[in-house]
Order: structure tokens, then C-alpha cells, then sequence
């Protein structure tokens, strides 16, 4: 069976990003009032813990894929799959910013810096990489 060498840089930007989601994921799951005050996002009412525990959840489900990813399968078709699947997140994330007014320079700039730019890149080098690439597992 044939493994692709994924590069150092994208298995580092992954590594991040699944420690950055257990800890967004952790963070709001347990202490979902300091999360929303850290955002300046005020919510009251029963939706409140219920869309917390939803955006917890897919942090955490995230952290585990990424995880999982990188110690039991570190190959090209998985990596694009997953960046795939957070950068459409991260969009939606950015609209849903934009679309409650929340979107100022600070929001844009980590937005695009952090998440989408950096995602798209690791898609771009995984979606080129091809057989030259490959090394035997």
C-alpha cells in the first residue's frame, strides 16, 4: 500500500489546529460563560447552552480527527479530506461573523490568517501532490 509523505508544514499547521480545537472545545464546554464574554458575544436564554455545546462538540470532534489523523494515518486523500471539511467550517464561520455584525479588522485578519488562508494553502499542496510524492508503507 502506498503512504504519502505529507509535509512537515502541513503536519505541524495540523498538529495546531487540533490542539487549538481541544482547547476551544474544552474551554467552552466547561466554562461556556467566560467563552462568550471573551467573544463579546451576548446570548441568554435555553438556546444558549445548547449552540455552546454544539460549537464545543465540533471543536472537540475536530481535535479528534486531526489527532487520529496524525498517528494512525498521516496520508494525502485523509489530510485533504479533513482540511476540506474545516476550511468549508471556517467559511461559514466567517459568514456567520460577518452576518451578526461581528466582523471587524481584528475578526478578518485572524480569520483569514489563522483558518482559511493557511487551509486553503495545505489543500492547494495536498491536491498537487502526486505520485512522485509517494513512499511505501
Amino acid at each position: 500500500m502506498k503512504n504519502t509523505l505529507i509535509p512537515r508544514w502541513i503536519v505541524i499547521y495540523a498538529a495546531l489546529l487540533s490542539i487549538f480545537a481541544f482547547v476551544m472545545g474544552g474551554w467552552t464546554w466547561l466554562a461556556s460563560d467566560n467563552f462568550l464574554i471573551s467573544m463579546g458575544t451576548p446570548l441568554d436564554g435555553d438556546g444558549k447552552d445548547m449552540i455552546l455545546y454544539l460549537f464545543a462538540a465540533r471543536n472537540l470532534a475536530f481535535g479528534t480527527i486531526f489527532a487520529i489523523a496524525l498517528l494512525f494515518f498521516p496520508r494525502r486523500d485523509v489530510f485533504l479530506t479533513i482540511f476540506s471539511g474545516r476550511f468549508v467550517v471556517d467559511l461559514f464561520d466567517t459568514l456567520g461573523i460577518y452576518l451578526v455584525g461581528r466582523l471587524n479588522a481584528v475578526a478578518i485578519i485572524s480569520q483569514l490568517a489563522i483558518f482559511l488562508i493557511p487551509i486553503a494553502a495545505c489543500i492547494y499542496q495536498l491536491w498537487q501532490m502526486n505520485a512522485t510524492n509517494e513512499i511505501e508503507n
